[in-house]
């Protein structure tokens, strides 16, 4: 019994000198190199400078947090510094840096990367058709980028050549404003076609074009080339409208579509409708079988109106 005590006692005793594991020393280290900004293509190193000793060996974690997401870079130290080199970084914006040893957060820094200079452009222009009333007006919208695709930086200088179809061409200069520059385009009081060329450090893009359409017309006339016509035996007579033009003497755009109301003697009321071609409508009616008088208004729905032309029908 006495040889089994003294055994545990044994056991004991050597399990109570074995060697205890390392612990490694959380890490103190600051961030060095970390500029305030940033051109987005140029090399890029940091590193970080510890400030308690006997760390060697040990590795640091670099996390780079920026728009097109989250990844991270280990470095081990050596000389009391961690070094991370060629950071990849191609996203413009604010650029945030985590620095961790294995288990806690050491330091934290950021640098706001600016782009680089802009070569390429996108825009956008609409609405395609505007009104030629003065008041209306369409918008170019664009949106110049570095090699990578990050926005240029503000202020960006963009010149416009916009071309008048009845004017002198003229440049504009606009300026971008959170990435992008747009630029209003009121409408004149001609019926034309306007183009205009985005041009960027000397290179031309993409020509947008909108038109200038004739307004609402104006109230127009009604004729028919005789005033009396037989009646029944399937005959036909016209009725013609003089050029349909708005308030500015455009003439109407073609399509635009007119109502004829025809109303009898006896107050029955029929429609017809077509659309305008080349300024004008001509509309082929039928004759009515009895004889009597046919009262003729045409209209552009809910803008403008004909007098009421009279004809009358005679049995021939």
């Amino acid at each position: 019994m006495r040889i089994i005590h003294i055994f545990w006692i044994v056991l004991v005793l050597l399990s109570g000198c074995k060697k205890p594991a390392e612990v490694l020393r959380p890490v103190s280290a600051t961030l060095r190199g970390v500029p305030a900004t940033q051109s987005v293509c140029e090399p890029f190193s940091i590193y970080a400078e510890c400030i308690n000793g006997n760390t060697a060996g040990q590795t640091l974690t670099l996390t780079i947090m920026d728009a097109l997401g989250v990844y991270t870079i280990h470095s081990k130290i050596k000389d009391q510094k961690a070094a991370f080199h060629n950071i990849p970084l191609l996203s413009t914006g604010l650029i945030r840096f985590y620095l961790y040893d294995d288990t806690h957060l050491v330091d934290s820094d950021s640098v706001i990367l600016i782009p680089e200079k802009a070569v390429n452009l996108e825009s956008f222009l609409g609405p395609k058709s505007i009104l030629a009333n003065g008041s209306d007006f369409s918008m170019l919208t664009v949106f110049p980028t570095d090699m990578f695709g990050n926005p240029c930086k503000d202020s960006t200088e963009l010149d416009l050549i916009v071309r008048p179809q009845k004017k002198e061409a003229f440049h504009q200069a606009i300026y971008t404003k959170h990435g992008f520059a747009n630029e209003q385009f009121p409408s004149g009081t001609q019926k034309e076609s306007i183009l205009i060329k985005p041009v960027l450090e000397g290179k031309d893009f993409t020509e947008k074009v909108f038109y200038q359409n004739a307004g609402l017309p104006e109230a127009f006339h009604l004729f028919s080339p005789n005033d009396t016509y037989g009646c029944g035996s399937n005959q036909f007579f016209t009725v013609n409208t003089d050029i349909l033009h708005d308030r500015f003497g455009n003439v109407i755009t073609d399509g635009t579509m007119v109502y004829f109301e025809i109303r009898n003697d006896q107050k029955q009321i029929s429609t017809v409708q077509t659309v305008v071609v080349n300024g004008e409508v001509s509309v082929g009616l039928r004759c009515p079988e009895q004889p009597g008088r046919l009262q003729i208004t045409g209209m552009v729905s809910g803008m403008c109106k004909s007098q009421t032309l009279t004809l009358r029908f005679v049995k021939t």
